[in-house]
């Protein structure tokens, strides 16, 4: 089985995926797991670890990416009201997105 997948390239096709993995039950939660991954260029490894604590200074956000060992300095001024949307009322210590048994997502958990 061979698949063909091409980027999203205009903003026509964004908003129509995004409108997509905004439908059902966890849609905040994968609406904004996409504009994340969209805005940081970030792997899923490294998406699915974060915390609350790690993306709520929007303009000083610091991460290690998992894979390469490496310091990546994240910019979330572009979504900066969907991310305090999405985290108002969630503790520091939590993860950003969390499973339906409330364990962190794994990242074939998304694929």
């Amino acid at each position: 089985m061979t698949y063909n997948v091409q980027p999203l390239r205009t903003a026509t096709e964004i908003q129509q995926f995004l409108h997509a993995v905004s439908v059902g039950r966890y849609s905040k939660r994968n609406r904004f797991l996409v504009l994340l991954g969209m805005n940081t260029g970030l792997r899923m490894s490294d998406i699915v670890r974060l915390r609350v604590a790690d993306v709520k200074q929007i303009y000083n956000c610091t991460i290690t990416e998992q894979k390469t060992g490496k310091k990546r300095l994240l910019y979330l001024a572009s979504i900066r009201e969907e991310v305090l949307t999405y985290i108002d009322g969630l503790s520091d210590s939590n993860y950003l997105f969390i499973s339906n048994y409330g364990r962190p997502l794994r990242v074939n958990s998304v694929l």
